[in-house]
């Protein structure tokens, strides 16, 4: 980690790595090298062939061409490596010094992390944030101006998504802009919250609400901080305030639990989790490529074998995300950013969850996989949009409306109009409309209150449904264009929506007593 921390430096400063100095010598032994073992005589091979220039030009490139990877994939892979050594530092030097000396840091190592990876790209993040702020200091907050800073950077995003990704899905500079979206968005409504008398605010408001703007220092450090910039999670302004402060751990019990154990846990579960993420990911692209859905081999499969495989496909695709995921949490965890308070079981680290990975692996419910998945776009988008669209009356219009805008912020691609609006919005709905039926015609209201004979056939019956549904949804997901996509699906007979339709067409027959939900008020909220 600490090696890795150092590269990202050396590229930061423009250093040239050692590498270039090396590369004549390597250049002239290669091939006497090359008797000491395949292994050694293929990197000596690959290294050989990468000149000084590209040596001296950035130490992502040279790795790249080392690994033979993606320069975009590699230079987000040291990004997040390096945020475990720099939330260390942090934890151990400046954990107690003035909120000042934090914002300072986080903002430098947050840019130097970005310029690393991006280059003078990293000015697609840098110029939105600021014009953003100064639009905030020289204008009163209000609606129709968060509504224009959510705008600019957004037209600037899917300008980004049209002319760069228009053939498939790219990792560079729009990864991060799509989180600074976010962030941007939440904190300009957040401070024009606060016209909103106190009496008429929601709960979110109440909590989240600020009194001004923040000031410079403050807004660089929150923005270019190296936990939330790179690929997130989104944290509001108020809750990277008490972070700085130290004021979020105000209600740990000291007498009870070690603030170094319970991080030191979460961490190792989080990187624990991180790398079952990997492992999966690696060995399912492997065996299992994405080219084999879209050949004749997959074609000549039986139904269950390809229903299975789609599964297979969800699991493999879904772990580069809890890879991914996972690291930037445990670095969350390491600097305290991740604590959200204490419970009857201890301290929870649940803040920069993106997550549950055993609660995915283990679904009640398709709702309950999709809710598990994402969870901080999921939160930014019940605050700051399905909330704020209760002017129009209806709840599920302001849910698809939801949707489309989800889909909309990660690409202009037909997959993801097709994973969050066609698949997502559909399953949850029917599932919606037949959970009070089953609940009323069974006697049972949760899974929990069955005795273990009844419990887990149940269950391993939900987690069936479940997945078929999240391997259909998430083709759209992994191959984006919709050619594509509607191929595999008319592979699979298009089930899930063949399913949900005769689901809607029975809902409309059964009496209307069956449809009221038998679970009260209160423990349904809950």
């Amino acid at each position: 980690f600490f090696c890795s921390g150092a590269i990202a430096i050396a590229a930061v400063s423009e250093v040239q790595p050692p590498l270039a100095l090396l590369l004549p010598s390597l250049h002239n032994s290669t091939e006497s090298n090359c008797s000491s073992g395949p292994f050694l005589g293929s990197i000596l091979k690959r290294s050989s062939s990468i000149t000084p220039a590209m040596a001296s030009f950035d130490v992502v490139t040279a790795l790249s061409d080392l690994t033979g990877e993606e320069r975009d994939t590699v230079g987000l892979f040291l990004c997040l490596v390096s945020c475990l050594p720099l939330a260390l530092i942090y934890r151990c030097f400046l954990f107690k010094q003035a909120p000042a000396v934090k914002h300072v840091y986080f903002c430098v190592t947050g840019l130097g992390l970005l310029f690393t990876w991006l280059g003078w790209e990293i000015l697609h993040v840098v110029i939105p944030s600021l014009l953003v702020y100064a639009s905030l200091c020289i204008f009163a907050p209000s609606r129709l101006l968060s509504l224009a800073m959510f705008t600019l950077p957004m037209v600037h995003l899917l300008w980004g998504f049209v002319s760069i990704s228009a053939d498939g899905y790219h990792l560079g500079w729009m990864a991060p802009a799509a989180i600074n979206i976010q962030a941007l968005f939440a904190l300009t409504m957040d401070v024009s919250d606060n016209r909103i008398p106190v009496e008429k605010r929601s709960a979110d408001q109440k909590k989240l609400a600020l009194r001004q703007v923040p000031g410079f220092l403050e807004f660089i450090g929150f923005k270019f901080s190296p936990w939330i910039v790179i690929i997130g999670p989104l944290v509001n302004f108020k809750e990277y305030d008490n972070f700085v402060h130290n004021t979020h751990l105000k209600d740990f019990d000291t007498k009870k639990f070690s603030l170094f154990s319970e991080t030191l846990r979460s961490t190792l579960q989080s990187l624990f989790e991180s790398l079952i993420g990997a492992a999966i990911m690696f060995t399912g692209d492997a065996l299992l490529p994405n080219s084999f859905f879209i050949s004749e081999a997959f074609a000549e499969y039986s139904w269950p074998s390809r229903y299975t495989l789609l599964w297979v496909n969800f699991v493999v695709e879904i772990s580069k995300y809890i890879c991914a995921w996972k690291v930037m949490e445990a670095a969350s965890c390491i600097s305290t950013l991740g604590y959200s308070g204490s419970d009857k079981t201890g301290p929870k680290f649940e803040l920069c969850r993106q997550v549950y990975m055993w609660a995915i692996a283990f679904p009640t419910s398709f709702a309950h996989c999709c809710v598990n998945f994402n969870c901080a776009t999921h939160r930014f988008v019940k605050r700051y949009v399905f909330k704020r669209l209760v002017f129009l009356g209806n709840i599920h219009v302001s849910m698809v409306l939801s949707m489309v805008y989800i889909a909309i912020w990660h690409g202009t691609h037909f997959g993801y109009f097709w994973a969050f609006v066609f698949c997502e919005t559909f399953g949850i709905a029917v599932e919606a409309m037949w959970i009070p039926i089953v609940q009323n015609i069974t006697g049972i209201q949760t899974l929990a209150s069955l005795p273990a004979h009844m419990r887990i056939p149940l269950h391993f019956l939900c987690m069936v449904y479940s997945f078929l549904g999240l391997g259909y949804g998430f083709t759209g997901m992994t191959f984006l264009n919709s050619r594509d996509t509607l191929l595999i699906i008319g592979r699979v007979h298009y089930y899930f929506h063949a399913v949900g339709l005769v689901l809607i067409g029975l809902y409309f027959i059964v009496p209307a007593r069956l449809k009221v939900s038998p679970v009260p008020a209160e423990k349904k909220k809950e």
